[in-house]
């Protein structure tokens, strides 16, 4: 079977929301990756990585602990530094900050902080030529199993944050081999 010139698969499985990480990976903010699972919420970023539980008024917080300085309202984001997670997120989407002796915690709510991806989402939307769908329904179940396989294993308690993105990439290079 040959592959169609103009069919690009890593796009096709990003558009077609293969997991929702699919979606979160383009991220505006240059150096921090958000990463959604169920009801929990990961930044990595250089400045570390930070796990956020998603509340029921749809907010999220995250915290840095730092027994070196002092934190207040005035001064966290001096000391924290322009290209920590925290202080990028703030400068993006409306942030609660609450910085006080040795810790800052940011509130946000979940859908700004997933929302930021969508203009960057429209501006590389794949070009539907149909071929997709000329593929059938034992195409579309077979999505769906690789869909469930994808969610089970990231869910696995052995699967940490930091596996999820060379996981996701050797995944787009197995169907960029096999399609081929």
């Amino acid at each position: 079977m040959k592959k169609a010139d103009n069919f690009n698969t890593n796009k096709w499985l990003i558009e077609n929301k293969i997991t929702t990480q699919s979606r979160l990976n383009e991220n505006k903010i240059p150096g921090v990756e958000v990463d959604i699972d169920d009801d929990m919420i990961t930044l990595s970023s250089d400045s570390g990585d930070y796990d956020g539980f998603i509340e029921d008024d749809g907010t999220v917080n995250f915290t840095v602990i730092n027994d070196e300085e002092e934190f207040d309202e005035n001064n966290w984001k001096s000391i924290l530094g322009d290209d920590h997670a925290f202080v990028k997120i703030a400068n993006a989407i409306p942030t609660e900050v609450e910085a006080l002796g040795d810790y800052v915690m940011i509130t946000v709510k979940a859908d700004d902080l997933t929302s930021m991806n969508e203009s960057k989402l429209n501006e590389d939307r794949y070009t539907d030529e149909g071929y997709v769908q000329m593929m059938g329904p034992e195409f579309a179940d077979a999505v769906k199993v690789i869909e469930k396989a994808w969610f089970e294993w990231k869910s696995a308690p052995m699967t940490s944050p930091k596996m999820k993105m060379p996981a996701k990439q050797d995944l787009m290079n197995y169907f960029d081999m096999i399609l081929d």
